[in-house]
C-alpha cells in the first residue's frame, strides 16, 4: 500500500493569548482551492476588525498537482504564514486549511515571538481537528445470489477487503473495495465463490479511511 493521504478529520478552533495579542486559529478540511478561499472569506467576515488574517493551505485533487499557498497578511515577511504552513507540512496534510486571526494587543512580539505564536496556534487547531489517513481504492458493485452472498461477504472480510452498503432485493448487491494492486485477487475471489455467476460493476475510484490493521475501511 502506498503512502496514505492525510487530511483533517474535522474543524478545530482554538484561542490563545500572547502578551495581550489574541490569536484565534481554525483548522478545516477543504476539498480544493475554491473551498479553501470560501472558508477564508468566511473567517474574514466573522472577524472583520482583526488586525491580521494569516493563512496557509494545501490542496490536491486526485491525479492533479498540489496547490500550496500562504500569506503573512501584513505581518513581517516569514513570521506568520510560513510557520502556519510548516504545521501543515510537518503533519503531511493535504486538502487542509489553517487560518490564524490576530488582534494586536499593543505589545510587539518581535519576529521570533510571532513565529512561535502563529506556529503554536496553528498546531493546537490541527490537534483539535484531528487527522485522518485515506488510501486510494477501487470500488465495485457485486450482484450475487442469496445462496452465495453470505460466503462471499465472509471471504472478503477475511481477506481484508472492506464491504460497504449491502442491499437485498431479488439478488444481493454489495459495494466492496480493494487496493489497486489487489484488484486481480479481489475479482478472482468473487468469481471463485460465485462460480462465475456474479455480476461485477466497477464504480468510481475513491479514498477510504485507513482502518484497523492498516487496511482501508468504509467506516461506520
Amino acid at each position: 500500500m502506498g503512502d496514505p493521504v492525510r487530511i483533517l478529520s474535522g474543524i478545530g478552533r482554538v484561542r490563545i493569548t500572547d502578551r495581550r495579542s489574541i490569536f484565534i486559529a481554525e483548522a478545516a478540511p477543504v476539498g480544493d482551492e475554491d473551498a479553501a478561499l470560501r472558508h477564508l472569506r468566511g473567517i474574514r467576515e466573522e472577524f472583520p476588525d482583526a488586525t491580521h488574517h494569516v493563512y496557509a493551505y494545501r490542496t490536491r485533487l486526485d491525479g492533479e498537482s498540489r496547490t500550496q499557498r500562504h500569506s503573512d497578511d501584513g505581518e513581517p515577511q516569514g513570521t506568520a504564514g510560513l510557520p502556519v504552513l510548516d504545521v501543515l507540512l510537518r503533519n503531511r496534510l493535504d486538502q487542509s486549511l489553517v487560518v490564524v486571526v490576530r488582534y494586536f494587543g499593543g505589545i510587539r512580539l518581535g519576529p521570533g515571538g510571532l513565529v512561535r505564536a502563529y506556529g503554536a496556534a496553528a498546531t493546537q487547531a490541527v490537534d483539535m481537528a484531528g487527522i485522518a489517513e485515506l488510501v486510494p481504492v477501487r470500488t465495485y458493485r457485486v450482484t450475487i445470489s442469496y445462496g452465495a452472498a453470505g460466503l462471499l461477504l465472509r471471504r472478503l472480510e477475511q481477506a481484508g477487503y472492506p464491504v460497504g452498503t449491502v442491499r437485498y432485493g431479488l439478488d444481493v448487491d454489495a459495494t466492496a473495495a480493494c487496493l489497486p494492486d489487489e484488484a486481480e485477487d479481489f475479482l478472482s475471489q468473487v468469481r471463485d465463490v460465485a462460480s462465475g455467476a456474479a455480476l461485477v460493476e466497477r464504480l468510481e475510484d475513491r479514498l477510504l479511511p485507513v482502518g484497523p490493521g492498516g487496511r482501508p475501511s468504509f467506516g461506520t
